[in-house]
């Protein structure tokens, strides 16, 4: 026999135990609920991909690189698609676009969309050999893909060469002070563009500057 002794019935316990023991048991006669199924997590999205969100605050910061919210300018990039919708529907996001998301902030985060995507073409941009998916594995990139790459990033190169030297220009023959300070920060943005360019060339300076020649 068991040394285990028998729960007394229910009927026998206090009257204001029994009520919540029956009710117990009738939970679990009716068999326990099924756990709430976990969200699969999927890959972050691209920046490209994210930018499709760019009308209702989000863009690539210049500085770090990072995908981010204007709502409070914190990182976004390890979201999915998910992620964001469902930020979308918070207090803080929600206040921005109702007070601060006016046509002139739309306007600057379509600029800053639009420059990020001419500084990053879609094409794959490490270099030469660098390899594009397909549905059906990986290809290289044909020699023509490659000359059209190629030629839109030295177009862009040459762009910003000649945007810094009219910059550097405007400097030189400049005597107020609150415009110098722009200037100057119109020339280092400027520089950072080109270096940018040059590296997705694959040159340094002195090799893009001969290859303008050529």
């Amino acid at each position: 026999m068991s040394d285990v002794p028998e729960l007394p019935p229910v009927a026998a316990l206090p009257d204001h135990l029994a009520g919540v023991v029956a009710e117990a048991v009738d939970g679990l006669e009716g068999g326990l609920a099924s756990p709430a199924k976990k969200r699969v997590k999927k890959l972050p999205l691209t920046k490209h991909e994210a930018l499709t969100f760019s009308s209702r605050g989000i863009y690539v910061d210049v500085e770090t690189a990072q995908l981010r919210c204007s709502c409070n300018h914190k990182p976004s990039h390890k979201w999915d698609a998910y992620g964001y919708t469902r930020h979308f529907t918070f207090k803080c996001h929600k206040k921005y676009e109702e007070e601060r998301l006016d046509d002139a902030e739309r306007a600057r985060l379509e600029e800053a969309k639009k420059t990020y995507q001419r500084m990053n073409p879609l094409v794959e941009e490490a270099s030469l050999r660098k390899r594009r998916k397909t549905d059906k594995g990986e290809k290289l990139l044909s020699v023509e893909e490659l000359r059209v790459q190629e030629k839109h990033w030295m177009e862009m190169w040459k762009e910003a060469k000649a945007e810094l030297k009219q910059a550097r220009d405007d400097l030189k023959n400049e005597v107020d002070e609150e415009v110098r300070a722009e200037l100057m920060a119109d020339i280092e943005g400027l520089k950072r563009r080109k270096g940018d360019w040059a590296k997705l060339l694959g040159l340094n300076e002195g090799q893009a500057a001969a290859e303008v020649t050529l």
